[in-house]
């Protein structure tokens, strides 16, 4: 059962593949654990810089982020709305698209 922080960040126990469920709750904070087989694999597709797609795969996004290491952890994610425009990058091993599909 997802937990409330005194700060309203909701637990949501395990990190989804993607944040597509949570897209309509635009403002809300998330918290979520990205195991250590999620962060080191980070096998999916990765849109964006700083700010990401809601498709991106979200343990692939914290580590090119820079939240979480290979080793996994804690990841406080917000959805943000739409952007009109992401960017991309190289960090930490994973390469992100620019924009989106």
């Amino acid at each position: 059962m997802p937990v409330k922080y005194d700060l309203e960040v909701e637990d949501v126990g395990v990190c989804p593949y993607n944040v597509g469920s949570y897209i309509v709750d635009v403002g809300n904070k998330f918290m979520c654990n990205c195991s250590a087989s999620r962060a080191a694999s980070a096998y999916g597709a990765v849109w964006g810089d700083g700010v990401y797609w809601y498709r991106s795969d979200l343990c692939g996004a914290a580590v090119h982020a820079g939240v979480v290491d290979r080793n996994g952890g804690e990841v406080l994610f917000t959805i943000a709305g739409n952007k009109n425009s992401l960017g991309g990058s190289r960090r930490n091993g994973i390469r992100s698209s620019p924009g989106r599909p």
